[in-house]
């Protein structure tokens, strides 16, 4: 069970997908294209926004992820 900020709790999740920008109308934009998609193919989706501090180095993402 994770928690989340003010959101609550989620229970039985097992995939996150994070957008990760400078330009908030864009990641909003594509993001909400992308829950539309989901909810087409029968996937639950719950869209959670956050703005975080930028602090140089916290969130590095290793080269050859998925």
């Amino acid at each position: 069970m994770a928690r989340l900020g003010g959101y609550g709790r989620f229970n039985g999740v097992v995939n996150y997908i994070g957008l990760i920008g400078d330009n908030e109308e864009r990641l909003g934009y594509y993001g909400e294209q992308l829950v539309e998609k989901c909810t087409e193919l029968g996937l639950k989706t719950c869209w959670v926004g956050l703005n975080y501090n930028k602090i140089k180095g916290v969130f590095t993402i290793p080269a050859g992820s998925n």
